[in-house]
């Protein structure tokens, strides 16, 4: 292992740390079961096959156990899943 290898490792396990409070994760209505992040106050983004065809969705925050319900979608597209 050099040191270019150590500093990304490094790198990635600072960015899980910072981050890791930011994911959540997704249940749909069809059975889908996925993760998402934060990327505004109120805004998740997710992949597309998770809540394609879906009627409800619900996510959980990390270190929470109750789930919550979405308010719908913003924007989707289906070519590059997101």
């Amino acid at each position: 292992e050099n040191k270019a290898e150590r500093d990304r490792i490094q790198d990635a396990s600072t960015i899980y740390k910072k981050y890791v409070g930011s994911t959540v994760t997704i249940v749909t209505d069809n059975g889908q079961l996925g993760s998402g992040f934060f990327i505004d106050d109120s805004l998740i983004a997710t992949n597309y096959h998770v809540v394609h065809g879906a009627t409800q969705v619900k996510i959980k925050l990390k270190d929470i156990e109750e789930y919550f319900p979405i308010d719908g979608f913003v924007a989707v597209n289906k070519n590059v899943d997101l």
